[in-house]
């Protein structure tokens, strides 16, 4: 009997037909929605991924870009210097994954759990974030200006030198987080709170509903921009003990 060797590479779409060299007709391959190889630079703008499965895939420099990707789960995914622009990704689960200096303009993260994910030097401007979890995320240097983050929770991530300039954090959770040189300057903070948050050297000048926003615990240096009326306790360095032996 003649052996049929046939090669299906990358496939992204259910119900694709493939055309298989010495067979007298197509066949139709039914994909399963899961899909965690490599797939560095692919162009998979506009795709519908609603409800897939990327757990542990490797996409660096991936263009998502517009894509339908609504519930998808993609823990410990990779898509360091993606594009991910004006995409739906409500409600998806990206916890420990990667998007370090991705793009992601105008996004929509409504509700992901993204429990330390990594968000690094990402473009997130005019993006969705309300009502997402990003504990203990990391979102240094992050451009998230003109974001809407309502009842987002940011607790214990690292935001330093991230930039919320003009961002709707209503209701936002901060508590614990490093907010060292963040600039929030004219970000609305109405019935957020910062419990126990860094705010060294950051920017606050102009923020809106600070007097509604809980601060109890957070603290300030020398060089942070406080709205008038806004008084925190400065910080104190950490204590770094010698051992002798």
């Amino acid at each position: 009997m003649r052996r049929l060797i046939s090669s299906v590479l990358v496939a992204l779409a259910s119900g694709l037909a493939v055309n298989v060299a010495g067979a007298q007709e197509a066949s139709t391959v039914t994909w399963d929605p899961v899909y965690t190889a490599s797939c560095q630079d692919c162009q998979l703008t506009g795709m519908r991924l609603a409800g897939w499965r990327l757990d542990g895939g490797n996409y660096p420099g991936a263009n998502f870009s517009g894509a339908d990707m609504r519930g998808v789960s993609a823990s410990k995914a990779i898509f360091t210097g993606g594009h991910v622009d004006n995409a739906n990704l409500i409600g998806a689960i990206l916890d420990a994954a990667r998007f370090d200096n991705a793009s992601l303009i105008r996004t929509r993260l409504n509700h992901v759990s993204a429990t330390g994910a990594i968000f690094s030097g990402a473009q997130l401007t005019g993006a969705n974030l309300s009502a997402a979890n990003f504990v203990s995320g990391v979102f240094d240097h992050a451009e998230m200006s003109d974001t809407v983050a309502i009842g987002t929770v940011f607790a214990a991530a690292s935001l330093r030198s991230a930039v919320f300039v003009n961002a709707d954090l209503a209701e936002a959770n901060f508590d614990g987080a490093n907010l060292t040189g963040a600039q929030l300057a004219h970000a609305n903070l109405q019935g957020a709170s910062f419990l126990d948050a860094k705010l060294g050297g950051a920017d606050l000048s102009g923020v809106k509903a600070y007097d509604a926003t809980l601060f109890e615990g957070a603290c300030r240096t020398s060089t942070t921009l406080l709205p008038a009326g806004l008084l925190l306790e400065t910080c104190i360095a950490p204590q770094i003990t010698a051992s002798l032996d």
